[in-house]
């Protein structure tokens, strides 16, 4: 599947610039460096910008007010709705409906940040079963 293949993409392979907007734009929001997570998968970074504390403790979503405490002229993309992206956005945020069996185009009235606290969610524990396997 072609849209899984860009969630499972390295940080700092993307070029486009709206991912690239995407991820300074969170940096600035959520105070998480991509730096540091620049060899991961960008599922990696999205999901430690939303649970900074760890999968299993409770989220900390993006909130408008934390947009406005950084970006006073309503100039970031985190602010947009999901249907006017570029194609290359379009397509990395379609991998998180994709895994729901869900259509990107229900979301096109998002704003992207909402888009984010609603989608990237923890990965469940697979449970060992009753042997260990």
């Amino acid at each position: 599947m072609q849209f899984m293949r860009l969630l499972d993409k390295k940080l700092f392979e993307f070029e486009d610039s709206e991912t690239l907007d995407l991820v300074r734009e969170l940096q600035q929001v959520t105070a998480v460096d991509p730096a540091q997570y620049a060899e991961l998968q960008i599922r990696h970074y999205l999901h430690q910008c939303l649970y900074p504390n760890g999968g299993s403790m409770k989220s900390v979503e993006i909130s408008i007010q934390r947009i406005n405490q950084v970006d006073n002229f309503d100039t970031f993309l985190l602010r947009k709705k999901v249907g006017p992206l570029g194609d290359g956005l379009k397509q990395l945020l379609r991998g998180y409906t994709d895994d729901r069996r869900d259509s990107l185009e229900n979301y096109s009235g998002t704003a992207v940040y909402m888009f984010l606290n609603r989608m990237v969610v923890p990965a469940k524990k697979k449970n060992p079963g009753r042997y260990g396997r």
